[in-house]
């Protein structure tokens, strides 16, 4: 796939034999082979404006259970979740 004078490479949660891998990993390889990494998937922030609380997450599900759980322990939340 290519993307303006790049090319791209689109990782999953393993390699190509199936094996994991991390994105670290992936990077790296991307670099050795001259492509430009791109996540298959969006990630998810969790944050609040009440207190400057926040928290990266893989899921919108798992933004907004993280969310959820600062509200309990936060007296003044104002939580939003958003893709990033």
């Amino acid at each position: 796939m290519r993307s303006g004078s790049g090319r791209t490479w689109q990782v999953g949660p393993t390699s190509s034999d199936g094996s994991p891998t991390t994105l670290e990993h992936a990077r790296r390889i991307a670099s050795e082979l001259g492509f430009e990494l791109v996540e298959d998937r969006p990630q998810w922030r969790a944050s609040c404006e009440a207190c400057g609380w926040s928290t990266a997450a893989p899921t919108y599900a798992d933004a907004g259970e993280a969310a959820r759980a600062h509200a309990d322990e936060c007296p003044e939340a104002a939580t939003l979740v958003e893709a990033v």
